[in-house]
């Protein structure tokens, strides 16, 4: 879930307020002007169709290529198997052979032609994979957009072996890994990814958004998904989730939203005069920063956790899904210049970090927290850093916990989430693991897997520069 203490606004889509972005020459590519690109759409020459893959299709410098496919029918859209295609590769690619000549592919029996193999070129910019059916049929072209940016996932659940890290392939350069298969691109185009099928654009014009992977209990079967609240350009609020496929450009939850709104979490706004909306009820009035969280607790009964802060103080409360609004707890230590930073949390501008009404930390530089619900009864769990580079993770309720991490992490860490840690210099950290180099942008969350066993899994995205 975005971090809110530790926003700035960048480059790229007006108001976006995301973590700060750190970059390096290192492992920047050379921009290239865009090709002439062959037109992406069907071809058909003697009865026999072929179509581009739908895209967006990106592709780290120097890295392989995912999910380009082709899709060949004859002229009543009946899949054609076993069609030979030509695929030839643009100017500067490769194959993972290392050749770089045509090679062909044969469709499977819903006359879809899968290209694997292809590696993406050192420079920068659009290009076209073309696909000609053989021996002399038509061609279509797949546009492609080699970026300097590829996305990662991998998620940790104590398995042993456990899950190997992810290569999402291409992302737009200067875009922001939001949640676990949810990144935003510096233009406001909001991207999710599946493993089976690569990125799909959910909504463009994305100016603030929220955003957390969550396991649902109801209705039955068990599953998960990633849930997303975001505000676009036009002032318009929206919901999405990934439940069903998801729905192209989410569900529409507020219109004529003021500008300086923030989306605090699920269905969750906090208005410039101060009000915090959640679900279209305004439930607090005068708040500074707020944070709202969707989970279920331990009876499996779904609930929007809300902890807020105003001139008196820190504030929780929760809604429940039935849209009854319950004030839970009035903390005046510490006071109101804090801001939340997860169910429980807050932390002042001088680096004290509270829980509750509790002084936990001082001399905290970065901090993130967030309400879990364990397989033995819910938790608080918060990760920070102190000026010092040491790094914690602690947890209060069921399971509780204090580990101080080996790892000294330095001067301008931040924290991206439960365990979560980036370094000023790139590196991201799972506690003491340290998960890839280069990286630019990077989340991370606790959640239950939906199956087997809802075990304790921690869910990491990122942004990193493409190795060349």
């Amino acid at each position: 879930m975005e971090n809110y203490t530790e926003k700035s606004p960048e480059s790229g889509a007006q108001g976006v307020k995301r973590r700060t972005v750190i970059k390096g020459a290192a492992w920047s590519v050379p921009v290239l002007a865009a090709a002439v690109a062959t037109p992406a759409h069907a071809a058909s020459t003697g009865g026999v169709v072929i179509t581009p893959g739908s895209g967006p299709h990106f592709v780290g410098a120097c890295s392989p290529a995912q999910h380009l496919t082709f899709t060949v029918t004859d002229s009543s859209n009946k899949p054609l198997s076993g069609t030979q295609v030509s695929v030839v590769l643009p100017a500067g690619w490769h194959w993972s052979d290392n050749t770089t000549g045509a090679k062909i592919f044969t469709s499977d029996p819903t006359g879809v032609v899968t290209v694997t193999g292809a590696v993406g070129g050192s420079t920068a910019g659009a290009a076209t994979i073309v696909g000609t059916v053989l021996p002399s049929g038509p061609s279509a072209a797949v546009p492609v957009t080699v970026t300097g940016t590829i996305g990662r996932e991998v998620h940790r659940d104590g398995s042993n072996p456990d899950m190997a890290i992810r290569d999402m392939g291409g992302i737009p350069e200067g875009s922001t890994a939001i949640a676990w298969d949810v990144f935003l691109g510096p233009d406001g185009t909001l991207y999710t990814y599946h493993q089976d099928s690569g990125y799909s654009v959910v909504d463009t014009g994305v100016v603030d958004i929220a955003a957390h992977h969550y396991t649902q209990l109801a209705p039955n079967p068990v599953r998960e998904i990633d849930i997303l609240t975001y505000l676009t350009s036009d002032g318009t609020g929206k919901t999405w989730t990934s439940e069903g496929g998801g729905q192209l450009n989410g569900t529409v939850v507020q219109t004529g939203v003021p500008a300086g709104t923030k989306v605090v979490g699920w269905n969750s706004f906090l208005y410039p005069n101060g009000d915090l909306s959640i679900t279209g009820t305004t439930v607090a009035t005068g708040v500074t920063s707020a944070v709202v969280q969707h989970e279920v607790d331990s009876a499996g009964t779904v609930f929007d956790y809300a902890t807020f802060v105003t001139s008196t103080g820190v504030h929780t409360g929760k809604k429940s899904g039935a849209g009854v609004w319950t004030a839970a707890n009035n903390f005046a230590t510490p006071t109101g210049d804090a801001k939340a930073i997860g169910w429980n949390f807050s932390l002042r501008p001088n680096g004290d970090l509270y829980y509750q009404n509790q002084l936990i930390a001082q001399n905290v530089t970065s901090a993130e927290g967030q309400h879990t619900t364990r397989n033995t009864g819910e938790a608080d769990l918060v990760t920070y850093v102190q000026g010092d580079g040491t790094g914690v993770s602690q947890a209060f309720g069921t399971g509780a916990s204090k580990t101080t991490w080996v790892t000294n992490f330095g001067p301008g860490a931040k924290v991206v989430g439960w365990k979560g840690i980036l370094t000023g210099s790139g590196n991201l950290y799972n506690g003491d693991e340290l998960l890839d180099t280069q990286v630019v942008t990077a989340d991370s969350w606790h959640e239950r897997t939906s199956a087997p066993g809802f075990k304790e899994t921690d869910w990491f995205a990122w942004t990193r520069g493409a190795a060349c």
